[in-house]
């Protein structure tokens, strides 16, 4: 629909064609942005695509790839909040064995 032009893939011998675009600074402007169905692209700038699932956290990079059919495809690399699971203080020890595939310290067994 004539949008924009569509990124030029030169090595004609790589069956992987794809560029990479990146962040150069944390204080600067994101040059990778998501706006409903919209993905703002260095070079490209806002191009349209299939949304498939809600993107959380800071958008480091993305990395655009065609494949051989000619189709386009979007990988974005985020970062995020990962927080850790609670401790419970509770260990057990795991015994695999010939007879039972395994037996736990506190004495449950799991059979063959």
């Amino acid at each position: 629909k004539k949008q924009n032009e569509r990124p030029r893939f030169k090595s004609k011998r790589n069956p992987v064609q794809s560029y990479k675009t990146n962040i150069e600074k944390k204080n600067q402007l994101p040059e990778v942005s998501i706006v409903r169905n919209k993905l703002k692209l260095p070079k490209l700038k806002w191009v349209r695509f299939a949304n498939s699932r809600q993107v959380a956290g800071r958008i480091l990079n993305a990395t655009i790839r065609r494949n051989a059919s000619g189709k386009y495809f979007v990988s974005l690399l985020v970062e995020q909040e990962i927080h850790e699971m609670p401790k419970k203080g509770s260990s057990v020890g795991v015994d695999v064995g010939l007879k039972n595939f395994a037996i736990l310290s506190d004495g449950t067994v799991y059979k063959n």
